[in-house]
Order: C-alpha cells, then sequence, then structure tokens
C-alpha cells in the first residue's frame, strides 16, 4: 500500500470531514451529506486553494462515497440548500472527493 492510500483518506476523514472539520451537513441535491461549500462571493482566497470557488459562485466538496447520483453534467439543474444552481462543471478529486462548481440561476 502506498502512503497515498494510507494517508491521504484519513487526512480527509480526521481533518476535513470530522465533527470539528470543514465539512457540515447540506442538503446537496437532494440528499443530506457532510460537504465543503465555498462562496466566490464570500473570499477570494482560501485554504483549500485547489478547491475553491474560482470562476464560479459555489463550489461544493462532498466524498464520492456519500454522493450516490451520477455526475452532475455541465447545464444541468442542481440544488443546494433548497437553492436554485446550473452546474457549471463536476470532477473527481483523487478519487475520493466530488468538487461540483455551480453558478447561481438568475431570475
Amino acid at each position: 500500500m502506498s502512503i497515498y492510500d494510507e494517508t491521504i483518506p484519513n487526512d480527509l476523514e480526521d481533518i476535513y470531514f470530522d465533527d470539528d472539520g470543514f465539512a457540515v451537513e447540506h442538503d446537496v441535491d437532494g440528499s443530506k451529506m457532510l460537504a465543503i461549500v465555498h462562496s466566490a462571493q464570500l473570499s477570494g482566497r482560501s485554504s483549500l486553494a485547489d478547491l475553491a470557488a474560482y470562476g464560479a459562485d459555489v463550489s461544493v466538496i462532498v466524498r464520492q462515497i456519500d454522493y450516490k447520483g451520477s455526475m452532475p453534467t455541465p447545464g444541468a439543474i442542481f440544488f443546494l440548500d433548497d437553492q436554485e444552481f446550473r452546474v457549471q462543471s463536476a470532477s473527481r478529486v483523487g478519487g475520493l472527493l466530488i468538487k461540483i462548481m455551480l453558478d447561481h440561476v438568475e431570475g
């Protein structure tokens, strides 16, 4: 087993997705799960710089094991905490996370 396989998943759980970490429970497209939500309107920088919402209104980071739906497609409507967004992009990060970039739906 590589050092990546041993340390990164544990760090995600122990630092970012534990009870005192960055992730909190959100309604992510109809399912309650822990998520890290970053709004570009709140801050142009983040301690999670590579996960931040540059070029989108909001980024949502969830654990791949928690997200049961299919990967969101660009242009699709997506709901976060009962607010309507349009998917800008979605990608897997390190085989462990899903990062979804969202724009507010005008109207």
